[in-house]
């Protein structure tokens, strides 16, 4: 099946899987040996620069390996402009309706935003979500954090393909076992750059 080219669309359908991207985000500053956090912060949906909360189109009914694939060198790219540089952790992927109708509290309206730049700045699956402007910035992120823990997944950042063809992710390894027991050869180990 060929990629998703969402160009010419001009609504985020409701059963389309949006990403906020994660970053690395240090916890402690000076203390040793932290044990990694896993989960969402706040800061993760904090929006301060104005009423557009960025998001990348992961896919029309779920995450399409194509798309992660095409926006794996941008988000990178992105991370190195940091200062200092932030390692790209994946996305946290919800549905869009979550966002359009939620349950309780304001709608976040998901709007198509590509970026048309050259080389890596450009992104065809980019979006936002307009903030309501009578919430402040911790409302707005408090509300956003709770739909996406509440309706949401992570996504791990896919990098690269293994020399069998099979991608390298946390799901790649179960895959790469099962052959080996019926070929009867040791599994390759992973190949995750970091």
């Amino acid at each position: 099946m060929a990629k998703w080219q969402p160009e010419s669309e001009t609504v985020v359908g409701k059963n389309e899987h949006l990403g906020r991207r994660l970053f690395d985000e240090p916890m402690l500053a000076g203390a040793t040996k932290q044990k990694p956090f896993t989960g969402l912060l706040l800061r993760h949906f904090e929006e301060t620069r104005d009423l557009e909360f960025s998001l990348d189109r992961l896919g029309r009914t779920s995450v399409e390996l194509a798309v992660v694939r095409y926006l794996m060198p941008r988000v990178d790219a992105a991370a190195n402009k940091f200062r200092p540089p932030k390692a790209f952790d994946g996305w946290f992927v919800i549905k869009a309706e979550f966002l359009k109708k939620p349950k309780q509290g304001p709608p976040f309206p998901v709007t198509p935003s590509p970026d048309m730049r050259a080389g890596l700045d450009e992104n065809r699956y980019h979006a936002h979500a307009t903030l309501p402007a009578t919430a402040d910035t911790y409302t707005n992120a408090l509300q956003l954090k709770y739909l996406f823990e509440q309706h949401g997944k992570p996504q791990p950042a896919v990098r690269s393909t293994s020399p069998d063809g099979i991608v390298s992710s946390w799901w790649g390894y179960p895959w790469r076992w099962f052959r080996s027991k019926i070929s009867g050869t040791k599994p390759p180990a992973t190949n995750q750059a970091r």
